[in-house]
């Protein structure tokens, strides 16, 4: 998000899971930020909490690049951040809702970031591993367990969650002064990366990916045609 002034950095630094939405494209907000906590175009209450997951952080992100996105392209700038989450690129068991709707926000912001680029508009996927937030603590809503036989895969990571939750090796305050200087970037990265952990977890799953996409190599180029 490039702020548009000192007033709006400091907004920024008070609240840094709010959500700017310009109303209008005479607004002349340069940004819009759409963090993975909560979203203005949150579905309804009835919904049920994993379609709240998918609804909050797939369908809200896309409805507030739709909001911003015109003011944007009139202007020939400004800088979309859409929050993923290290989740976007590995996955752990029991948070399944979590990690697709990130996979999907992660490929949305890839795409968005080739469609917009000619209008110097810029995409950045921000993803971050676990920081000292509410993620893993009253913001959690789990849904009711059913099945036993998953209890020797999912209670080992619920207990280990919850007894690091608010001890996580991020940051917050750290992770806002990185969000900062993304905003005052000329040429951001479509993807960033935030916190040692999620460094090491992505590069071991592109690692493991190669090698995967190796070893099956012959049997990928068996379905070219002659």
């Amino acid at each position: 998000m490039r702020a548009s002034s000192e007033a709006g950095r400091a907004k920024v630094r008070r609240r840094p899971n709010a959500l700017f939405r310009p109303r209008s494209p005479r607004v002349p907000a340069e940004a819009a930020y759409h963090s993975r906590e909560r979203s203005a175009a949150s579905p309804p209450a009835r919904r049920p909490p994993r379609s709240r997951a998918v609804h909050r952080q797939g369908f809200g992100a896309v409805a507030t690049i739709k909001a911003v996105l015109p003011g944007m392209r009139a202007r020939r700038r400004g800088h979309i951040i859409n929050v993923t989450s290290m989740g976007s690129f590995i996955t752990m068991p029991g948070i399944l809702y979590y990690c697709g709707s990130k996979f999907a926000l992660e490929g949305i912001s890839e795409v968005l970031a080739k469609e917009v680029a000619a209008f110097g508009v810029h995409v950045t996927a921000l993803a971050s591993d676990s920081f000292r937030a509410d993620w893993a603590g009253r913001s959690m809503v789990r849904s009711k367990r059913s099945i036993a036989d998953y209890d020797a895969l999912f209670d080992p990571i619920r207990e280990r969650r919850q007894a690091v939750s608010g001890k996580q090796l991020g940051d917050p305050a750290k992770a806002a002064a990185a969000l900062m200087r993304l905003v005052e970037m000329d040429e951001p990265p479509i993807r960033l990366l935030l916190g040692s952990d999620a460094l090491k977890l992505v590069r071991d799953k592109l690692a493991d990916m190669a090698r995967e996409i190796d070893r099956w190599e012959d049997l990928t180029r068996s379905t070219d045609g002659a």
